[in-house]
């Protein structure tokens, strides 16, 4: 024999029942993603990621070419000095002491 929800019951029913409705929606909205992304987006998502990994790759490698040709450059000029110009430009000779 059964009985019918009274009051509160049937609210507190009421709002289960919506609650799982919005789950099952969300759920339902999930699974569309997903066959989405594993039919196409994935595929996407990873030329995308490969493409800019490529680029950063390349900015990297310039900046990497600067930073050892100042390294050389600072290396020379503590082993070797520096050359001396006056205000023209012009090497300036200077006399071994």
């Amino acid at each position: 024999m059964k009985r019918k929800f009274k009051g509160q019951e049937l609210t507190y029913a009421m709002k289960g029942l919506e609650n799982k409705k919005q789950e099952k929606e969300w759920l339902e909205y999930q699974l569309a993603y997903n066959d989405l992304m594993l039919k196409t987006g994935l595929e996407m998502n990873y030329k995308k990621n490969v493409r800019d990994f490529n680029q950063q790759k390349h900015e990297y490698e310039g900046e990497l070419v600067v930073v050892k040709n100042v390294i050389n450059i600072l290396t020379d000029q503590i082993r070797n000095g520096v050359e001396v110009k006056d205000k023209k430009g012009n090497e300036i000779k200077q006399e071994d002491k």
